[in-house]
């Protein structure tokens, strides 16, 4: 499932089974500039609640823009999404991924996904992550990389960290 519009509600759904393939994720948010476009593309006001994302590579994926023309290169941001209530279980390699994203990750469940269980990547800033349960995850529960300024990670409950 992949949302591209502001002001979307992705609410109560079963999504599974993108496991392989180019992307491979569950629920996809994208601020994406359109081919030729030179301006940032901004995503903002969109709420994923009480889904079950499982059986996938990514689980949630808030990606801050990409522009076609350069797909690899961030050139823009998700601010304003909130992610609640979430049960996000059994992907391959993370439950809820955050990239120049700018966003509000609260009261979800994320275990035992593959590599981390709830990762902040690359320029995700003034994000907070809360009252989540990230637990039986291969290499991190809950990890920030470098690069991601001013978050708060506030009464998670989780058995290990990175970057925290």
């Amino acid at each position: 499932m992949i949302v591209t519009s502001s002001g979307i509600e992705v609410k109560e759904n079963k999504v599974r089974g993108f496991a392989t393939g180019p992307y491979g994720i569950g629920i996809y948010i994208l601020a994406c500039a359109g081919l030729g476009s030179e301006r940032r593309a901004t995503l903002t006001d969109v709420e994923v609640s009480e889904n079950e994302v499982y059986g996938n590579r990514l689980g949630i994926y808030l990606r801050g823009a990409i522009n076609l023309n350069e797909p690899f290169n961030g050139i823009g941001t998700v601010s304003d999404v909130k992610l609640t209530e979430n049960n996000v279980h059994d992907n391959s390699a993370a439950g809820i991924t955050l990239r120049n994203a700018d966003s509000e990750v609260k009261q979800n469940a994320s275990e035992s996904n593959g590599t981390y269980g709830i990762w902040l990547r690359e320029d995700s800033d003034n994000n907070v992550i809360a009252q989540n349960t990230a637990l039986d995850t291969v290499t991190y529960d809950l990890i920030q990389e470098a690069g991601c300024d001013d978050n708060i990670w506030k009464d998670n409950v989780y058995g290990t960290s990175s970057g925290i």
